[in-house]
């Protein structure tokens, strides 16, 4: 664990941070439908365009995808059991959305996504696997697998192909 009180663990974030979350993680066990050690795992933030995620455990630093014009981070999606943990970011001066997972190579691209983010989908059967997301796009809501580099756009589904008021 990091102690704050230790001026060498403390990650000092620059005066061109445009944003940061923490992204929390734990376990779910689908035998027992119960959730376990819950925390803070990491802080995720940008700086001069590109993400970083430090681990609040090790207190290690590294960049996460290959975007180097990043402006904001959205949604962050809890990391269950073994998975990365996820953000949504914004590049692109804003008009570029992806779900960016946080073990990503930093000379990797995330795909971007389709829409705005509604929601995750889990797999509770399986230990609260994530499988996917909600997009709204336009007036559709889709879905989305997830996948290495985020959401996979070869398995988008129209789910609602209009929706009114």
């Amino acid at each position: 664990m990091v102690n704050a009180t230790d001026a060498t663990d403390v990650v000092t974030l620059s005066n061109n941070t445009a944003a940061y979350t923490t992204v929390s993680g734990g376990s779910f066990s689908t035998s027992t439908m119960t959730a376990t050690g819950f925390s803070s795992k990491f802080i995720v933030y940008i700086e001069d365009g590109k993400i970083f995620k430090t681990d609040l455990l090790t207190g290690n630093t590294i960049q996460v995808s290959s975007i180097t014009d990043a402006t904001n981070i959205g949604e962050s999606i809890i990391a269950i059991n073994s998975e990365p943990g996820y953000i949504e970011a914004s590049f692109e001066n804003g008009t570029k959305k992806a779900i960016v997972p946080l073990n990503l190579p930093a000379d990797q691209s995330p795909t971007e996504v389709p829409g705005r983010l509604i929601t995750e989908i889990r797999d509770f059967k399986d230990n609260g696997r994530l499988i996917g997301f909600l997009f709204l796009n336009g007036t559709a809501i889709e879905r989305c697998d997830i996948g290495a580099v985020g959401v996979l756009q070869s398995q988008q589904q129209y789910l609602f192909p209009t929706l009114t008021k």
